[in-house]
């Protein structure tokens, strides 16, 4: 009897060690979020595009001395400012940092299975759709300081496709390590 309540008690022990190491292992590894996430870029009818961009600038403080891996994540939200006009969203290129990985999730059902590349902004009932997608940019940090990074919007507006122009448009980043 003392043999097998021995054997229950260190199984019951292995299972919560190996449990412990496995959310410790978790934990260590998943990128931190900042510690202040603010700023708003708003572009409401320049272009003929309505474009808001949530979450520009971020506080990050670091717990050691030691590089960090970290993920910002903003919102971009765009849509033609009026259902008749041209418009296409050539790319998004994120610049400033070296950044380990990006990755843009639908976050409406316009933007499903769309990645905002190459994509034609399109209309539902005589209203313009509202794309939006949540950016996630995830790098390392080791050194304090601000570091400013830029998003470019590429895209092609116009009144009809044969008049359309294509545009740059940089939205400023800043991201601050203390």
């Amino acid at each position: 009897m003392n043999l097998k309540k021995h054997k229950a008690v260190t199984i019951i022990i292995s299972v919560i060690a190996l449990i412990g190491i496995s959310v410790s292992a978790v934990a260590l590894s998943s990128p931190k979020a900042p510690d202040v996430s603010s700023g708003n870029f708003k572009n409401l009818y320049a272009d003929r595009l309505e474009i808001n961009i949530e979450n520009t600038d971020f506080e990050i403080i670091k717990s050691s001395e030691e590089a960090e891996t970290v993920t910002v994540s903003s919102i971009i939200t765009i849509k033609k400012t009026q259902a008749d006009f041209y418009g296409m969203l050539n790319s998004l290129t994120f610049s400033g940092i070296a950044y380990d990985s990006i990755l843009f999730t639908s976050l409406n059902s316009i933007t499903e299975g769309k990645t905002p590349f190459s994509m034609p902004l399109g209309a539902s009932d005589n209203a313009p759709d509202t794309y939006k997608w949540q950016m996630d940019v995830t790098f390392s940090v080791k050194g304090e300081g601000v570091y400013p990074a830029v998003l470019t919007l590429d895209y092609t507006t116009g009144y009809t496709k044969d008049t359309s122009q294509k545009k740059l448009l940089e939205i400023p980043f800043s991201i601050t390590v203390k």
